[in-house]
């Protein structure tokens, strides 16, 4: 039994842990300090909101489920990425824009025009088959422009629906809102058996002059709490990347962003330019930056107040980074390190891990949608 896999955008999260366990905080009093973050305060909000979202049957459900729903719409295999225990964030983000751009290299001079649903599907409404476990078409009573998967408590263990009994907990409409000439445009929506919709969000995917581009914008409601997500992937047949992934919640005053750029694919290798961005925000903000130019790392970490007054509290370098990753880490000064500060930094870097690694899977469709399921 397959159980979905940590998906990449973790791993940003992943490599900004591993710098914060040698990071540390600049005392210089001239700039904002790591303290005017409140690294335990946002970490605590990050988790209260991460609560909600475990806490949710239809999300667990849907993130659950999702591989199977693409099989039942005639996908001949999910698009999965894996990646290997300790993979660095340019491997990560490398094997992911490889796999994104086979979408338009595959069929470079197509149109995607839709139907992302073939019209024969259309009100079908999918049904869990315990015995095969999988769905299966079970009844014509589905939206009028696209189908519906029922959803069903989860099993922890297998990551299945439950049985004895099966206990359905809601749906997830997919609705084909694909644009002759500008794109395919999936709606998807994710309700309970009784009330409003959790997950509402549309994903699309477009072929550009040499490329292709992924979005996807919308909101998810977990025990009251609304977070709403934006995000833009492009990706060039010669392998230039541009990355936009966001992440707001308004009750919380709480946001993250990942922001990164690629010259080509062979920048990931080491060979070439690459950058990227990781913002952690709540009243004041965090910001992790880097960049690797032909395999020579540099970066920084700062601390920003409400006015947007920043200060660096570390710099971050490695030589060689096709060796095991080895980077020299100071503050501004190049001063020895506060230790209470690498562990602030610890704690929060590690709650918004959490936090991109639950909403990820939520906006996986966009990655199956590249070209009609046929």
């Amino acid at each position: 039994m397959r159980k979905r896999n940590t998906f990449w955008l973790t791993r940003v999260a992943a490599l900004a842990l591993a710098l914060s366990i040698v990071t540390a905080c600049d005392d210089d009093a001239t700039g904002p300090s790591l303290d005017d973050v409140d690294p335990q305060g946002t970490a605590t909000a990050v988790e209260d909101v991460i609560s909600s979202i475990v806490g949710s049957e239809q999300i667990q459900s849907y993130n659950s489920l999702g591989d199977y729903i693409g099989q039942a719409l005639g996908a001949p295999a999910p698009v999965s990425f894996q990646f290997d225990e300790g993979a660095t964030l340019t491997q990560a983000l490398g094997t992911f824009a490889r796999r994104l751009a086979a979408c338009s290299l595959k069929e470079p001079t197509a149109v995607l025009a839709g139907p992302i649903i073939p019209d024969q599907l259309y009100t079908t409404v999918f049904a869990w088959d315990v015995d095969l476990e999988q769905y299966y078409a079970a009844s014509q009573d589905g939206p009028v422009d696209g189908v519906r998967f029922l959803l069903y408590a989860i099993d922890p263990i297998t990551g299945l629906p439950a049985t004895n009994p099966l206990q359905e907990v809601g749906h997830v409409d997919f609705l084909d809102e694909s644009v002759e000439l500008e794109g395919n445009f999936l709606h998807v929506i994710v309700e309970p058996l009784t009330g409003a919709a959790v997950i509402d969000y549309t994903v699309g995917c477009a072929l550009v002059t040499g490329g292709i581009e992924v979005s996807g914008e919308g909101s998810i409601v977990a025990d009251g709490t609304t977070i709403n997500l934006d995000m833009f992937f492009s990706v060039s047949q010669l392998g230039a990347v541009a990355i936009d992934f966001s992440l707001d919640v308004p009750a919380e005053n709480l946001s993250i962003s990942f922001v990164a750029t690629a010259s080509s694919f062979e920048a990931f290798d080491g060979v070439g330019t690459f950058t990227g961005s990781f913002i952690i925000s709540r009243n004041n903000s965090i910001r992790f930056t880097l960049s690797v130019v032909n395999d020579v790392l540099n970066g920084s970490v700062e601390a920003c107040d409400a006015s947007n007054r920043c200060a660096t509290v570390a710099v971050i370098t490695d030589a060689d980074m096709s060796e095991p990753p080895d980077p020299e880490i100071t503050d501004s000064a190049g001063n020895p390190l506060n230790q209470d500060a690498v562990l602030a930094l610890l704690v929060l870097f590690d709650s918004a891990g959490q936090f991109v690694e639950h909403l990820f899977p939520m906006i996986a469709p966009a990655f199956d949608i590249c070209f009609p399921i046929t």
